[in-house]
């Protein structure tokens, strides 16, 4: 259990129903907005790691510019994105801070997301990652745009609840759309442009790191894609879901 006040916890009850009265997708954004930012973190980006299709696109709920959203899902840089790998494996909320963060074991990819991260201001934030039911997962990032001083206090001071809060939303809007037509299963696999890419040079024998390569991408993240392609095409192994996805027609050699 969180160790958190009582104040914290009676704040986390009001969100969890206001979250959960809410009838439609952009109420819920618009209420957690306003919760982040009540924290202190003037800055957002929830994103969806593993929902169907592209809904780390339609899913995602933000305040971070416009222009760094639009640069940032049409690269698709969550996949590689060093402020989101970080908390992958961690339980708890990560601090970082793209100032900090070394280049040297970067790829091209990276660095240039460092770079978006420091065009925009956002060089300080929590980093948090929301394992939901289903292996829908999510993750959250709270960014302040303050001192560095007035960060690790807000830090120190509302980690725990913004991860709380990360769950509650990340939950309500799971509950809000299993029985959306938006949410139910499309028979038609949407891959994007990298994921046929990854797929056509698995097709052609291309070991992970070939692939990570020749793409530009980490390796673990070419990895991730074809993980994640396969649980879609209900597939194990790189060899079946390769095979599969020819014998469809969602790639072709």
């Amino acid at each position: 259990m969180l160790d958190m006040s009582k104040s914290s916890q009676n704040i986390l009850n009001s969100l969890a129903m206001s979250l959960q009265g809410a009838a439609h997708l952009d109420d819920q954004k618009n209420i957690f907005a306003q919760f982040i930012v009540k924290t202190g973190f003037d800055k957002f980006f929830y994103i969806p790691l593993s929902f169907e299709n592209d809904d780390h696109i339609k899913l995602h709920c933000s305040n971070f510019p416009k222009p760094f959203i639009d640069a940032y899902l049409k690269n698709e840089h969550i996949f590689a994105d060093p402020m989101i790998i970080s908390s992958r494996a961690a339980t708890l909320p990560v601090t970082w801070s793209s100032d900090q963060i070394n280049e040297s074991l970067m790829t091209k990819q990276a660095r240039d997301i460092k770079s978006l991260y420091q065009q925009y201001g956002l060089k300080r934030g929590l980093s948090i990652t929301v394992r939901g039911a289903r292996n829908r997962h999510a993750v959250l990032l709270a960014v302040c745009t303050k001192s560095e001083q007035e960060f690790q206090f807000q830090a120190d001071s509302h980690h725990l609840t913004i991860m709380a809060a990360g769950y509650l939303y990340h939950n309500a809007m799971s509950d809000l759309l299993r029985n959306s037509p938006f949410y139910q299963h499309n028979d038609y696999l949407t891959l994007t442009s990298k994921q046929q890419e990854i797929l056509r040079l698995a097709a052609l024998g291309k070991s992970k790191w070939e692939i990570s390569v020749i793409i530009g991408m980490s390796e673990a993240t070419v990895h991730y894609h074809l993980r994640d392609i396969g649980r879609r095409l209900e597939t194990q192994g790189v060899t079946a879901t390769v095979a599969k996805a020819l014998s469809l027609g969602y790639i072709s050699l």
